[in-house]
């Protein structure tokens, strides 16, 4: 019966991959305002910086594996949205007499756009926004050939201006306490609850090794029970 239930709360949701350790894609699991509305024990990671608290968090599920009677592991995400990262080369910028300012404009009009004016309607007001069709804009290439007029009547490309790369950034942020934070979720079966937890939160305590400014905390959401929260360092 245990079992039966867990394949189908896994089938329900639809937001675990097996690969060893269960990747939650936060999205896809109704975008929970809180991991505490999860009936799960939970381990939160604290500090700034995504990557280092998902590697953070992959090391403690690692570690939480070896633990007796530690089931269901499972890690929420937050990184994982390609995110395309524009930066200025000031001294291509300087070299073709184009303002920073200028090129962040271009940027800004052709991906997001830019209000121009603004439109009456009885009382109301609506921006007219200018912005690039889908496809000048939809795709690394088109945005690489965005041309800006330079002062001598060239026209250059923001490939000539700026270095353009994708990178994985931020799918979903959990904040608590005005800090960031990553989520690891687990469940205890076959042993006592209280030494499972003290026993995971020993092993983490000991092996791994954080940052300053990083802490981590254990929660336990199902007995409302809140075992010692982890040391700041």
């Amino acid at each position: 019966m245990e079992q039966q239930l867990t394949n189908n709360n896994v089938n329900a949701g639809g937001s675990f991959v097996e690969a060893g350790l269960q990747q939650i894609n936060v999205r896809e699991v109704g975008l929970v305002r809180n991991v505490h509305d999860i009936e799960n024990t939970v381990i939160q990671v604290y500090g700034d910086d995504l990557q280092i608290l998902e590697d953070t968090a992959n090391e403690v599920a690692g570690l939480m594996r070896q633990v007796k009677g530690i089931e269901d592991l499972g890690v929420f995400c937050v990184l994982g949205q390609p995110n395309l990262n524009v930066t200025v080369d000031r001294q291509q910028a300087v070299r073709y007499q184009i303002n920073v300012a200028d090129v962040q404009d271009a940027i800004q009009t052709a991906v997001g756009g830019n209000a121009l004016t603004q439109v009456l309607l009885g009382e109301a007001r609506y921006d007219l926004v200018l912005r690039y069709l889908p496809q000048y804009r939809d795709k690394e290439e088109a945005i690489q050939n965005i041309r800006l007029l330079s002062p001598g009547g060239e026209r250059v490309s923001l490939a000539q201006l700026c270095r353009i790369e994708e990178r994985d950034g931020a799918s979903e942020i959990y904040r608590e306490g005005n800090q960031r934070y990553i989520a690891i979720k687990y469940s205890v079966r076959g042993r006592d609850l209280g030494s499972a937890v003290e026993e995971a939160i020993t092993k983490v305590k000991e092996k791994v090794k954080l940052p300053t400014g990083y802490h981590i905390e254990h929660n336990n959401v199902t007995s409302g029970l809140r075992a010692r929260p982890g040391e700041r360092r």
